[in-house]
């Protein structure tokens, strides 16, 4: 396992992102701070304080060169690591909950109140998604060619047929909070307010198992491979190994101390968590 402590003063972390080729690690603290790892070193090759307020939200570019990061003033900002260079900053009506930038092709989303932007990496006048509630969560899957999305209720969207697949209503989910989609993207795993994860076909949306993992809403949800990471409100987090199509599940590990964050590396291999003032990364399995 391999631990950096953040630099400073640094707010606590809230969310971290792997770069495409997994050797940097990127944390988003709510001080506004982002910071960026070199893995295989330890080193620290960016750190700055880009804005006064919470940041929510951080994912990188296609190439790795650059991070995206979304924050609590209803800013998408854009910034090179190498040399700090501000490469973009738009400003939205409501705060950026959430970017996800899509494992194949140059497309990312940006969450926004009740609306789903989807960019390419020309930035031209987004495709806009409206849903009848605050998104709270989305999630590509791993070939990129749909997206899945937690409203009030939860859709998958075909980005290339540019219309939605199906929609779980509250009859079939009960107050979804997060959503991810596991390696092979035939699955999607969607959390509840009630501490349970659903599992539903990709495709079609039937559902196939049902497992009850806390007392407290599942906040954050992500997929490695094999397990599946949940983080509920009490900062609980727990990795499952599951068999999604039939109920068998087995505890792989309850961390024990208060985790803020997690992500998983691009092969699904070894996880980061960050806690208060530091990242750890380990192997997933």
């Amino acid at each position: 396992m391999k631990t950096f402590s953040l630099p400073g003063q640094c707010g606590n972390v809230v969310a971290l992102a792997w770069s495409p080729n997994g050797h940097l690690i990127a944390a988003a603290c709510e001080d506004g701070t982002a910071i960026v790892w070199h893995i295989p070193s330890g080193e620290v090759v960016f750190c700055r304080r880009l804005i006064r307020t919470r940041l929510l939200t951080v994912t990188w570019t296609e190439n790795g060169h650059c991070l995206i990061l979304g924050s609590e003033n209803n800013t998408l900002t854009v910034i090179q690591i190498r040399d700090g260079t501000l490469v973009l900053s738009q400003m939205f009506d409501a705060p950026v909950k959430k970017i996800s930038f899509a494992p194949r092709g140059r497309r990312f989303l940006v969450a926004v109140g009740k609306t789903i932007f989807m960019y390419d990496d020309q930035w031209r006048a987004p495709l806009q998604i409206i849903g009848p509630s605050p998104v709270l969560d989305v999630a590509w899957s791993p070939t990129g060619g749909r997206f899945a999305a937690v409203c009030c209720d939860v859709f998958v969207y075909n980005v290339l047929r540019r219309r939605t697949v199906y929609t779980l209503t509250d009859v079939d989910v009960c107050e979804p909070c997060s959503v991810a989609w596991n390696v092979n993207g035939k699955d999607v795993a969607i959390g509840t307010a009630k501490g349970t994860i659903q599992i539903h076909d990709g495709s079609t949306g039937q559902r196939f198992t049902t497992y009850s993992l806390s007392t407290h809403r599942i906040s954050h949800l992500s997929w490695g491979n094999p397990c599946l990471a949940a983080l509920d409100d009490c900062a609980e987090m727990t990795l499952w190994d599951l068999l999604p199509r039939e109920h068998s599940g087995v505890l792989t590990q309850r961390y024990p101390s208060v985790q803020r964050a997690f992500a998983f590396s691009p092969n699904g291999e070894h996880i980061a968590t960050g806690t208060r003032q530091r990242i750890c990364i380990a192997s997933a399995g």
